[in-house]
């Protein structure tokens, strides 16, 4: 396996992919003494894209290492003769490096979890956890330079943007100022404004626009999980309390014909960042809502301060946007929009910065608490990347809108 990680290092592109992940520690001393001088190669040579080991040989015995005896060169010489015929399929370089990351990172959390059972240290789990954490975010940056470079033909982004493109909100006021739904979309409401309602409404309404095989998933960590399945039924369905309870078989079985069993997954309890990623993986969904993004944890060990993490946070969602399709965040809004019409960015509880960062897409949606405005809700958009559809009206891209809730139906409706 050692001879195999040096072998990888010997292409210039590989070692600037690889080598920041890779520790001395997990190495031999001689793979740890040739994987070093690999590297000062690299910097004396700036023109050399593969290592010739017969050259590499003699440099590193005249001119690296001169005072080493004669049998320790010879020892090494005969690594490098082993080097110069082995061979690596480039399927196995990432898993073979990954592999690496993982054992320094399980060394890392055996001494940490040691130090903490024998009372050397304090070591609480949420150390620990971080830890995990921060191995999760290594072994993710395997490929990621690789990644950078767009390898989609011109045919499949063009097909990919008119697939991207056929869906549609249910809200009419959103399709003609911002248009199909694409990237990080970020809801915001105050409690009790009707933010499941509103999720309810759109989510009903775009999940048979979804390929037969994407589902969407919704990941919830704010109320009860039963509770938001019954208000999707209720919005996809377009019925009361008392209508369902009159003929709750029949209602099952419309809502399994209208949208399908499985189409929308509802998975409760989320509260952590890495739950969300697995199970986002898991389902390979069309369209992922997150109620809400800012109560989840994870990233704590990579942020300064909750800020900083709360970017974090939005910059991965954007990336599952990136992946999967669109990825619809409900968030909640300060204490500074209440009784106001149309919040802007500044209102957004916590993470403003954050959200304006990353968004492709912000809503929110206002209200008055007063009787003459209870069924009033006030749609204001906020920020907008978007603009792609038939019906968009240009100069409504920031538009701001009444509309309608209805709650004993788990709908918004407006006026266009």
């Amino acid at each position: 396996m050692e001879l195999t990680i040096l072998k990888l290092m010997s292409s210039r592109d590989n070692y600037e992919r690889y080598s920041r992940f890779l520790k001395p520690e997990v190495l031999t001393d001689k793979g740890a003494q040739v994987f070093k001088d690999i590297g000062e190669w690299f910097d004396s040579n700036p023109s050399a894209e593969e290592i010739n080991y017969d050259e590499f040989s003699s440099w590193f015995c005249a001119v690296q290492h001169p005072m080493f005896k004669h049998e320790k060169q010879e020892v090494y010489r005969q690594i490098f003769e082993n080097l110069k015929d082995h061979e690596v399929s480039e399927e196995a370089q990432s898993t073979i490096i990954q592999s690496f990351i993982q054992k320094d990172y399980l060394a890392q959390i055996a001494e940490l979890c040691y130090a903490g059972v024998e009372g050397s240290k304090q070591v609480s789990l949420e150390q620990v956890e971080d830890l995990i954490e921060k191995g999760y975010q290594d072994t993710g940056k395997i490929d990621e330079l690789e990644s950078f470079a767009v390898q989609d033909s011109l045919e499949e982004i063009v097909q990919e943007r008119l697939e991207g493109m056929s869906y549609e909100f249910r809200l009419e006021e959103l399709n003609v100022s911002v248009g199909h739904p694409k990237g990080l979309i970020v809801l915001g409401m105050r409690p009790d404004a009707g933010k499941t309602t509103m999720l309810a409404s759109e989510v009903t309404y775009m999940a048979p626009q979804l390929p037969e095989e994407r589902p969407v998933i919704w990941l919830n960590n704010e109320e009860k999980g039963s509770d938001v399945k019954y208000r999707i039924v209720q919005a996809a369905l377009g019925k009361t309390d008392d209508e369902i309870d009159s003929n709750p078989l029949g209602c099952i079985q419309e809502y399994n014909q209208k949208i399908g069993k499985d189409k929308i997954v509802v998975c409760d309890n989320v509260f952590h960042l890495r739950d969300a990623q697995a199970l986002i993986k898991k389902y390979n969904p069309g369209l992922v809502v997150i109620d809400q993004l800012w109560n989840m944890g994870g990233l704590e060990r990579l942020s300064e301060n909750e800020a900083s993490r709360q970017g974090l946070l939005f910059r991965e969602a954007r990336k599952l946007a990136k992946e999967y399709g669109p990825v619809l965040v409900a968030h909640q809004l300060g204490r500074d929009a209440e009784q106001v019409k149309y919040p802007d960015m500044n209102s957004f509880y916590l993470s403003g910065t954050a959200i304006q960062a990353h968004a492709d897409l912000i809503i929110t949606v206002g209200m008055i608490r007063d009787p003459n405005y209870m069924y009033s809700r006030f749609l204001g958009i906020v920020k907008s990347k978007l603009g792609k559809g038939p019906r968009v009206q240009k100069e409504l891209r920031h538009g701001q809108f009444e509309i309608e809730i209805q709650p004993e139906i788990a709908r918004f409706k407006g006026t266009y």
